[in-house]
């Protein structure tokens, strides 16, 4: 009867232990850096978000999408000023743009290799033969994208400097070159 005991403890123990270590073990989806209130990303739809922002607007001499926050921007411009609607079909596009890279390359757009990720950005831009919701959450993307970089601190201090008050008047003649006849 002890021996019944004992082996009966340690199958309780060894399952016990299995079940506590297998939710460990399974692998969930990893949790975006911000949480939207209407958009439902995970980090890797983030990190895609990321990476075709970065296509887009690449890191030359200068900082690209990435670098001056775009794909963030995008993201937060279409979770707080988007309808409902636009939301949805961005989010449905974003799933079923996975679906056509995994189906196509057989790996998810994040483990296809640099070359690979241009085409499908190239693809996507040229917009023939997509669904159209992958259209319209490429667009949206590429939209806000342009504007969170054209916005962005850097672009403004940068690239093309800032002023306060527009159109200042450059006159493109000096004072003292004033003809004497306009005195008259």
């Amino acid at each position: 009867m002890n021996m019944n005991r004992r082996s009966a403890l340690r199958t309780l123990m060894v399952v016990t232990a299995g079940v506590t270590l297998l939710p460990s073990c399974v692998q969930r989806p990893r949790k975006a850096a911000v949480a939207y209130k209407h958009l439902q990303l995970n980090g890797d739809e983030e990190d895609l978000v990321a990476t075709m922002a970065a296509i887009i607007i690449p890191t030359t001499t200068t900082p690209g999408a990435r670098e001056t926050g775009a794909h963030r921007f995008a993201l937060t411009m279409i979770d707080d000023c988007c309808s409902a609607k636009d939301q949805e079909q961005f989010q449905d596009g974003l799933h079923k743009f996975q679906e056509m890279v995994k189906d196509k390359d057989g790996n998810p757009f994040g483990k296809c290799t640099p070359a690979q990720q241009q085409q499908w950005v190239a693809t996507l831009n040229d917009g023939k033969n997509l669904p159209h919701n992958v259209d319209a959450f490429y667009h949206m993307l590429k939209r806000y994208t342009i504007e969170g970089f054209t916005g962005s601190q850097y672009f403004l201090t940068k690239v093309r400097v800032y002023e306060l008050v527009p159109s200042r008047f450059h006159g493109c003649i000096a004072v003292n070159k004033v003809s004497p006849s306009i005195d008259n």
